[in-house]
């Protein structure tokens, strides 16, 4: 793991389930390396806060 978001993984250990959102996780993007990590169980491709707000809304809704 080197000094790109991935970094903060190792922080993260105690947790089964890793969700991330960005707005670069394709390739070339900033977040292109965690959102493709085995470590993240699912990576979303967001465009603004409410944008996350939404897809965070509807996980909750499916885990009901």
């Amino acid at each position: 793991m080197g000094w790109d978001k991935t970094y903060c993984l190792q922080f993260l250990s105690d947790f089964d389930e890793i969700y991330f959102f960005g707005d670069k996780t394709h390739e070339g993007g900033n977040d292109f390396e965690i959102a493709n990590s085995p470590k993240i169980k699912k990576s979303f491709t967001v465009t603004s806060p409410k944008d996350t707000l939404d897809f965070v809304e509807r996980l909750l809704e499916q885990s009901d």
